[in-house]
């Protein structure tokens, strides 16, 4: 069993009611893709057999994931990280100049084993992990600020997680 690691969020994004620059949620059988303006630019989610492509600015573009890892960010590092998981998700990619946009990277996949009875692992949507209203789900406060998030700008993205009932 493995729970995906969420995307880090770009350095920078700009404000205002979208996401623009956070990182895309982990888990589930594909994470979720970062975001930005430039939709190329964003790193794109692990799957169950290959990492998540890195996005494709045109300043510096975002490395692919692999197994067990997020895509890094190289040249000018403003884009978010991949999150970590099964297969992890790309990393977030920097260009401009109209507009300059800085990406969020993808989120790693989950896992779960064929050996393991009643097993399943599920996605989030956008940069929000599944089941964030479940009492069982950790949190930071009262806010859900932890495991799996999308990470916001400038900041990195949340742990993978695995409930385990018995």
């Amino acid at each position: 069993m493995a729970g995906g690691g969420a995307g880090g969020g770009s350095t920078y994004g700009p404000t205002g009611p979208e996401p623009w620059a956070h990182g895309g949620a982990g888990g589930g059988l594909v994470g979720q893709r970062g975001f930005s303006q430039i939709y190329s630019w964003t790193g794109r989610g692990g799957t169950q057999t290959a990492g998540g492509d890195g996005g494709t600015g045109n300043y510096n573009a975002g490395q692919a994931g692999s197994a067990l890892q997020g895509g890094s960010v190289t040249g000018n590092p403003y884009g978010g990280a991949g999150g970590g998981g099964y297969f992890g998700g790309g990393a977030g990619s920097y260009g401009g100049p109209s507009p300059y946009s800085m990406a969020g990277g993808g989120g790693g996949s989950g896992f779960v084993a064929n050996t393991i009875i009643l097993g399943e692992t599920f996605t989030g949507m956008g940069f929000r992990p599944p089941f964030t209203n479940d009492p069982d789900f950790p949190k930071t406060g009262s806010t859900y600020t932890t495991h799996s998030y999308g990470g916001v700008d400038n900041a990195p993205g949340g742990d993978g997680f695995v409930v385990i009932y018995y």
